[in-house]
């Protein structure tokens, strides 16, 4: 670890025929302001072994270049390596490329310019030497602006990965007895207080804002202001995981915490937070109104907030949810309790989410397989296609190639969907169908997973496995079991049984699905049936395009910018908004 200090230089000034200043009252009193600074950074930060303090960057302004009097030839600047040459070695310690030549005259964009120039001396010199570096910051010296750029080189380094540790002022006055070198990081922390909470306003995220509250002492923080911090950094995190159930007790947490928070009027800490907390209770006004998630809310502040696959996330999973609760689609007694039946068998899916993207392939195959008892649901077995042959023979080939490790999905996949969209037909599932199909091409490379059929790694392939049960306990080998089940589907079973282990072909869109189901009474909406179907033809696309970014698909989604997304997510919040008030 390497220790810099940046200071500006201050003039010498003339008192009693004796350049000093006589701070932290020593025995040998300093002798400039600057001085002052270095001395309390040896005493207090290196125990007296001024050889800690590795360089010294300075500005040094038109004036300290010049001679202090008229008559004698020594400038500033030259005074001051003098008086500290008693304790450091100056030449080693300040060489002349870290003297930085100010112009205290020059316009603003010169100033400008002056800091990023300094702020790339330290930086290359922290990279020259090849170690950490803590910067040490004297504030002391120069014009009454000159604090406003030193701000902003520490701010530039600290951003660039610099530890910022002292930030000192010289407190001196004329006729003072007693003067002496204050510590004002604290001052300067403040800045990232108010970052923090900015950033947590902006993006949710805590970071800023837990790495000031870990610098400052623990025991100086009320009870009430560390339930705040912790509830905050509990709801960031939550964002981030995007599960529900935490996420819902987050946002009530946040709500109390946020709205329960008073002031000690005594307590530093807690005054400047109370500054700060009307911009958080502003922002986040719409999510945690009255302690009630309200999942449209929470996705628009998502959104807002350029949390576009937590926005995704929560569409998919919670707008059907959404429609139920809020009472927009009704069912029977006894189709509800069909249907919650179904889904408490599954212990996988809500019930809103069962219905819309899974119930309808679920009583199609009880048709199928008893359609003497299920007549009702004759019309949901039409969705099959006429190019359903060559599906499977694409099927057989895809697993072929898996065999012979050649396989490749987006290109296997690009040929079958030029196959598809000749019929205008579309995979029912095809996120799930490259779950499947990557998979298998996976256990090709790496078989360790075969060695335990209930590995939960393969419950893409479950029902495959469990079919092949018995012969694949009987190999002890992975290998054996792989080229058992590869076999068995690209050889041994026909398209009838495929169907069974992979998504089917349908022409018929999954809203197309829906309005079959709304026919046959399994449910219909509170409102108008065109609008629910257009409504669940924007969540369907939307899902698409989740699944897509999910699987970190090759191919492109619908949506080719973050606004276009940010536009169609927006416009389905503002209709689900408009028929709850309906």
């Amino acid at each position: 670890m390497k220790h810099v200090m940046l200071t500006f230089l201050s003039t010498a000034r003339k008192n009693n025929d004796a350049y000093y200043r006589d701070i932290e009252r020593e025995e040998v009193p300093t002798k400039t302001t600057n001085e002052s600074a270095i001395r309390w950074l040896i005493k207090h930060e290196f125990n007296g072994d001024a050889d800690q303090l590795s360089r010294i960057f300075i500005f040094a302004s038109k004036a300290v270049r010049q001679p202090i009097v008229a008559d004698n030839p020594e400038t500033h600047l030259q005074y001051f390596m003098e008086t500290i040459k008693d304790y450091i070695n100056a030449e080693e310690c300040i060489p002349a490329d870290a003297i930085y030549p100010f112009d205290e005259d020059g316009s603003g964009d010169q100033n400008l310019i002056s800091v990023a120039e300094m702020a790339g001396n330290i930086q290359k010199y922290a990279a020259e030497c090849g170690d950490k570096i803590t910067l040490h910051v004297d504030v002391s010296g120069g014009m009454r602006h000159i604090s406003m750029i030193m701000l902003d080189v520490i701010r530039l380094l600290e951003y660039s990965g610099i530890t910022i540790k002292h930030i000192l002022y010289s407190n001196f006055k004329l006729g003072r007895k007693d003067n002496y070198v204050e510590p004002v990081k604290n001052i300067y922390d403040l800045f990232q207080l108010i970052s923090g909470v900015e950033e947590f306003v902006q993006f949710g995220s805590v970071k800023a804002l837990k790495n000031y509250y870990d610098n400052q002492d623990q025991n100086a923080l009320s009870p009430k202001l560390k339930n705040l911090i912790g509830t905050m950094e509990n709801f960031a995190e939550q964002v981030k995981l995007c599960h529900y159930g935490a996420f819902e007790l987050a946002i009530r947490q946040l709500h109390d915490a946020v709205h329960d928070f008073k002031p000690d009027e005594n307590n530093a800490q807690d005054l400047l937070m109370a500054r700060l907390i009307d911009r958080i209770r502003e922002m986040y006004a719409d999510t945690i109104k009255n302690r009630t998630v309200d999942d449209v809310e929470l996705i628009r502040w998502c959104v807002k907030n350029d949390y576009m696959q937590q926005a995704l996330t929560l569409y998919t999973e919670r707008v059907p949810e959404y429609l139920g609760e809020r009472g927009l689609i009704v069912m029977s007694k006894e189709e509800y309790a069909k249907l919650s039946a179904q889904v408490n068998s599954q212990e996988t899916y809500n019930l809103g989410f069962y219905l819309f993207n899974h119930y309808f392939d679920y009583l199609r195959k009880k048709y199928v397989a008893h359609p003497q008892d299920f007549p009702q649901y004759a019309s949901f077995v039409d969705t099959e296609t006429d190019c359903g042959d060559n599906y499977y023979k694409m099927l057989k080939a895809a697993c072929v190639a898996i065999n012979k490790k050649n396989f490749n999905y987006d290109v296997w996949y690009e040929g079958l969907k030029k196959e598809l969209q000749a019929s205008k037909s579309a995979c029912a599932d095809e996120p799930r169908l490259r779950t499947q199909l990557e998979l298998l091409s996976n256990l090709k490379m790496e078989l360790r997973p075969l060695l335990n059929l209930d590995d939960p790694y393969l419950d893409p392939i479950r029902k495959i496995i469990d079919d092949l049960r018995p012969e694949l306990e009987s190999k002890p080998k992975a290998y054996e079991r792989f080229k058992r089940i590869i076999n068995y589907l690209k050889d041994d079973i026909l398209d009838e049984t495929l169907k069974e282990y992979f998504p089917r072909v349908e022409k018929s869109s999954q809203t197309e699905s829906l309005k079959k189901m709304i026919d046959v009474k399994i449910f219909k909406p509170a409102f108008d049936e065109d609008k629910f179907l257009k409504i669940m033809s924007r969540y369907y696309r939307l899902k698409k395009e989740r699944n897509q970014s999910n699987h970190a698909r090759a191919d492109s989604g619908e949506f080719l910018s973050a606004s276009e997304l940010k536009k169609f997510i927006n416009v389905g919040l503002d209709e689900l908004s408009e028929v709850s008030r309906s």
